[in-house]
């Protein structure tokens, strides 16, 4: 089982003239693998569906990550959350079904979140590319255009 220093301490031999993932990607996510683990992170924590359907940008000709120690390291992240899972389900403590549902989180969702929720929602949508909202009345709108500002990013829906 991996712990949270375990995937801070990890290292990968960096690509030059190679195909590689790309660092800041890899580095990102290794960071809410460590939040995960150690529970401390801002958003819901990764599964391990989550991290076996994760992909990565190619880094060529840029610094890159070897993909197969990087995929390696992946899968034996995949294990440790599919190991935690599997306690938490046979915990009768973690029964959903003894317990309501949580209410949804008081903080608003990152770009990070947000992203990694989108890669992994195309994955379960099986080539639907169609992105729409839930309003708070409860009606979904489709989502039209995306604009950025320094206040954030928004969705322009109609």
């Amino acid at each position: 089982m991996l712990t949270p220093d375990d995937v801070l301490n990890q290292r990968f031999t960096p690509t030059k003239f190679r195909e590689g993932y790309d660092q800041s990607e890899v580095d990102d996510f290794l960071d809410r693998i460590v939040g995960t683990l150690a529970g401390t992170d801002s958003g819901p924590d990764l599964t391990s569906t989550e991290v076996h359907h994760w992909r990565f940008t190619s880094a060529k000709f840029r610094g890159g990550y070897d993909q197969d120690e990087v995929d390696a390291f992946l899968d034996r992240v995949v294990q440790t959350l599919g190991a935690r899972e599997s306690a938490a389900a046979s915990d009768p403590a973690q029964d959903p079904r003894d317990h309501p549902a949580p209410a949804a989180p008081a903080h608003a969702l990152g770009l990070r979140d947000v992203t990694s929720k989108l890669q992994f929602a195309a994955i379960e949508a099986q080539g639907s590319d169609a992105l729409q909202v839930r309003l708070p009345d409860g009606s979904t709108a489709r989502v039209l255009d995306i604009s950025a500002e320094a206040q954030g990013v928004t969705l322009i829906t109609g």
